[in-house]
């Protein structure tokens, strides 16, 4: 029997989005005969994953935008040249965790606190340079059982980058110099892990060219550990590289074509033959998503991404592949705008860990919370998985959702590998 393992997990998540400021839109201009319209204000500030990514320029005409409770402290003008703009974060998560183990022998029960604080200052210069820094504290408290390992960590810095732009805007070109986040596609596999307390990051370089059509990353980065006490360094034993290219012409559809290698120089690793050893592992994939209006009821979303693995575990050659595929319906013109969604992944095992090849998919660096599930017991490794989902949104501040995951092992003999 191929299936080893069957597990049915049954997902009820209502996610409730805080309001952390009140917006009023800039007062209507009266209308008289043979005057035009007064211009729709410019919609406010977006907060985004990446806060690096936020552009508060449209503020250079502060008359034309909507009005927020943070303007005084974006865009702030030094003279003709500078621009300073300051922003923050503040979270607070409590967690209760009974039999999460599913073993009632063993007494695991935990409830703890965690806290996030992120503050950052971003610093442009005309066109040619920016400096952007991010510090972060995240703190664990009242656990009884669990470790703080990956959950605190005091006073760090979480993004400190030079942006230095060819010959001063003209060209879209952009080299970014020191630690930074990566996020790409949906997170699949190359993510900011904004769930956990610790968000990840990497130390490295990263050359941008961005244009209408289409933008491409190339990056050169070690991923950065998360100690406890010290302020965080790169692993220097381990490097991630690669490019990621996403090709935007057709209208409200994105390609993507990426190529990544994943290196470890130390013998951290063991292979069929039991001889501990280094691995590289070189990911190629694309993925593919779009949205389409049908039925003058709504619209259709889906997506599918795939990738293959090559490179070696120790001393056995690696053979790897997965693949996601999702589809669903909007109802816009429905109140709450229902959803309803399926989605189909598939992620190789290793059917015999002792011959000489690895074969189980390799997640890289994933946000896999929101994906297999929010108990984050299932990776995308060694797995078969089906989700049907159900969504409304009552209110713009409110977004409700139920998901059914179904769990199947891709290889028996292999293991069932958690979200991290």
């Amino acid at each position: 029997m191929r299936i080893g393992l069957k597990a049915v997990a049954c997902v009820l998540s209502a996610t409730f989005c805080g309001v952390i400021l009140a917006q009023s839109p800039a007062p209507k201009a009266a209308e008289t005969a043979g005057e035009k319209p007064a211009e729709k204000p410019k919609p406010g500030p977006k907060y985004l994953n990446l806060r690096f990514d936020e552009d508060y320029s449209y503020l250079d005409e502060p008359e034309k935008a909507e009005k927020d409770f943070f303007d005084p402290i974006k865009n702030i003008r030094f003279g003709k040249d500078w621009r300073l703009s300051l922003g923050g974060e503040m979270r607070y998560r409590f967690e209760d965790r009974r039999d999460f183990d599913f073993n009632r022998k063993r007494v695991d029960h935990d409830s703890f606190n965690l806290t996030r604080v992120r503050m950052h200052a971003d610093l442009k210069f005309r066109q040619f340079a920016r400096l952007f820094v991010e510090g972060r504290d995240s703190r664990m408290g009242d656990e009884k059982r669990l470790t703080k390992r990956g959950s605190e960590d005091t006073f760090d810095i979480q993004n400190l980058f030079l942006d230095l732009k060819a010959l001063g805007g003209n060209v879209p070109l952009t080299l970014r110099l020191g630690r930074q986040e990566l996020s790409y596609g949906d997170e699949r596999l190359i993510g900011s892990l904004d769930w956990g307390n610790v968000r990840r990051t990497f130390d490295g370089v990263k050359a941008i060219y961005d244009t209408k059509p289409v933008r491409v990353d190339i990056f050169w980065v070690r991923p950065v550990g998360t100690p406890r006490k010290d302020l965080n360094d790169a692993d220097y034993s381990r490097s991630f590289r690669g490019a990621y290219a996403t090709l935007k012409t057709i209208p409200n559809h994105a390609l993507d074509v990426y190529a990544v290698q994943f290196k470890e120089e130390t013998t951290s690793v063991t292979g069929g033959d039991g001889r501990r050893g280094d691995f590289e592992i070189e990911t190629y994939g694309s993925r593919f998503v779009g949205t389409r209006k049908a039925f003058n009821f709504g619209a259709f979303d889906y997506g599918v991404e795939a990738a293959m693995q090559r490179g070696n575990w120790s001393h056995d050659d690696v053979d790897t592949w997965a693949i996601h595929t999702r589809g669903g319906y909007t109802f816009q013109k429905i109140p709450w705008t229902p959803r309803l969604g399926v989605e189909y992944n598939h992620a190789s095992g290793d059917h015999n860990p002792r011959d000489d090849k690895f074969q189980t998919f390799h997640n890289l660096f994933p946000t896999n919370h929101d994906k297999y599930g929010y108990m984050d017991f299932v990776g995308w490794r060694n797995i078969d998985n089906w989700r049907f989902s159900l969504s409304a949104q009552p209110t713009p501040k409110l977004f409700l959702s139920l998901d059914y995951h179904l769990f199947h092992l891709d290889e028996e003999r292999d293991a069932l590998y958690n979200a991290g």
